[in-house]
């Protein structure tokens, strides 16, 4: 066995309040966090816009943390 399995242990408590924390999170707020994360700090995906007309690469490139925002939801 890998992992030994512990009931009501640290880990099994902590394990559950972050999943509990991350289902009952509204989507707002994924949303808000992941801009702030992506676009702002890490500079990886555009904040605003919807890309430019005809350009479905960059069209494809702007939704994506829409997406994933009410994806994870």
């Amino acid at each position: 066995m890998l992992f030994p399995i512990h009931r009501d242990g640290w880990i099994d408590r902590t394990i559950a309040v972050l999943s509990v924390s991350a289902i009952s999170m509204p989507a707002f707020v994924v949303a808000i966090y992941s801009v702030l994360l992506f676009s702002i700090q890490l500079k990886w995906l555009p904040a605003i816009g919807a890309g430019e007309p005809g350009n479905w690469k960059s069209q494809a490139i702007h939704l994506i943390l829409p997406a994933t925002a009410v994806g994870i939801s």
